[in-house]
């Protein structure tokens, strides 16, 4: 028994030689001779051929029989509470095919699996190549440290100098208060002596 599986106009059918099939309408004279070439499956004799996507070779010749309109369906849009309506009509246009023979292919497509998992593309390549430099990295750095190497990052030099000159500036403020306060105490000292008396007793008392 022959039979394939052949995709025309977006679907798949199911054809057997003498077999008449209707398909989406096709640019084609009736009583001409047509080749569907996108075959999917064939069988000859209990041989099983799947194609990945189609079988390379197998073609489907049929002739035309005539074209034709389908039934008429009705489409009809409806939204509740809004006042919407929509009534269609649609008939789908066919062709209608009568198949003569089914041709298998004198070398059909075999079934090719990878014989390795990951087989190495230039993708797979590029990131062994990758992993591998960035162990290699990470080995060197360990044994530097384990050779009592200090190395000073780039990264991390500029942060210490922040960190340094962050502190300078805080303990700079810390003398800035002392003395302000210092300087507040001795004012204060000042204004106390002149309530009590004259003006040059307290400038002399002072520190």
């Amino acid at each position: 028994m022959v039979y394939a599986i052949v995709r025309s106009g977006g679907q798949q059918h199911l054809v057997e030689p003498d077999q008449v099939v209707d398909v989406d309408r096709l640019h084609a004279e009736v009583g001409s001779t047509v080749e569907l070439n996108d075959v999917l499956l064939v069988t000859d004799e209990g041989d099983t051929v799947i194609g990945q996507p189609s079988v390379a070779g197998a073609s489907v010749v049929a002739e035309v029989v005539e074209h034709g309109r389908d039934a008429k369906l009705l489409v009809f849009k409806y939204k509740s509470k809004t006042r919407y309506r929509r009534k269609m009509g649609h008939r789908q246009s066919y062709t209608r095919l009568a198949v003569k023979q089914i041709l298998t292919g004198s070398e059909p497509r075999k079934n090719t699996k990878r014989s390795q998992r990951g087989a190495a593309g230039p993708g797979t390549r590029r990131r062994r190549t990758a992993k591998a430099t960035k162990q290699e990295g990470a080995g060197g750095s360990v044994e530097n440290v384990a050779a009592g190497e200090v190395q000073t990052d780039t990264a991390v030099q500029p942060a210490i100098e922040t960190g340094i000159s962050a502190e300078s500036k805080k303990s700079s403020r810390k003398g800035t208060g002392k003395s302000s306060e210092g300087e507040r105490k001795v004012t204060a000292r000042r204004r106390t002596v002149r309530k009590g008396g004259s003006k040059e007793e307290g400038v002399a008392d002072g520190p």
